[in-house]
């Protein structure tokens, strides 16, 4: 079985020229796995609590890796949850 293949780097979040989701200060790692149908990320990072957290990006349901946008919103798309989002019906990187 072969899969995307993996053509460049791209910034989805940049610690330094911002904007990070809400509540998170750094994020590494990465870890792209496809999910029921749906791209999911699986990454390390630094929440403002400073605590090392386990954090998970989704792609839109039915949006590959490769979906060409003409606006690609912050994160190019990926969704990220975060404990301070929590409750408040907000997601990060939308």
């Amino acid at each position: 079985m072969s899969g995307p293949s993996v053509r460049g780097a791209q910034v989805l979040w940049d610690m330094l020229d911002g904007p990070m989701p809400r509540g998170v200060l750094a994020l590494s790692d990465p870890d792209v796995l496809h999910v029921d149908g749906r791209w999911v990320m699986f990454l390390g990072g630094f929440s403002t609590s400073f605590r090392n957290r386990l954090y998970r990006a989704t792609l839109p349901a039915g949006d590959g890796l490769r979906a060409r946008r003409r606006y690609r919103p912050i994160g190019h798309g990926w969704i990220v949850r975060t404990e301070e989002d929590r409750g408040m019906g907000r997601r990060s990187g939308s």
